[in-house]
């Protein structure tokens, strides 16, 4: 059940991602973009959360899953894309509770908030296709 929620809450966060981009394709999403577009933070911060966790799941079972190799890649690109997709989009919450940590870590977080941001594009489309692999899996997997 959480793969379904993380899927979706994926999908979610690529189309808040590529905004702009998805806009200017199907201009009738904009005004639905517009009411999303108030818990950016908050999507964010939950794909953050589940990308960490993801990927903490997927280095640690890597060896287990040597009878499914692309399994094992489509899941672990999965929570690093909700890893670095949360990040750009929780930046503004990150950046005030950073301030107290260790400058290296504020940094980071900072620079990779921006690099993300700065290839919302792909971004963006990555997450809307890993996010749909996610949430369709436990549906449709074996």
């Amino acid at each position: 059940m959480i793969h379904f929620f993380a899927g979706w809450l994926l999908v979610l966060a690529g189309g808040l991602m590529g905004a702009e981009h998805i806009t200017a394709r199907q201009p009738d999403l904009k005004e639905t973009l517009q009411h999303v577009q108030i818990y950016q933070e908050s999507v964010g911060l939950l794909n953050l959360l589940f990308g960490v966790g993801g990927l903490f799941h997927a280095l640690s079972t890597a060896t287990t899953h040597s009878y499914a190799p692309l399994y094992w890649l489509l899941s672990a690109g999965a929570s690093l894309t909700a890893s670095a997709v949360g990040l750009a989009l929780s930046a503004h919450i990150l950046n005030d509770k950073l301030q107290r940590a260790p400058m290296w870590l504020h940094r980071a977080s900072i620079y990779g908030a921006v690099w993300v941001s700065e290839r919302s594009r792909g971004a963006s489309w990555a997450a809307l296709s890993l996010g749909l692999w996610r949430g369709l899996d436990p549906l449709f997997g074996a």
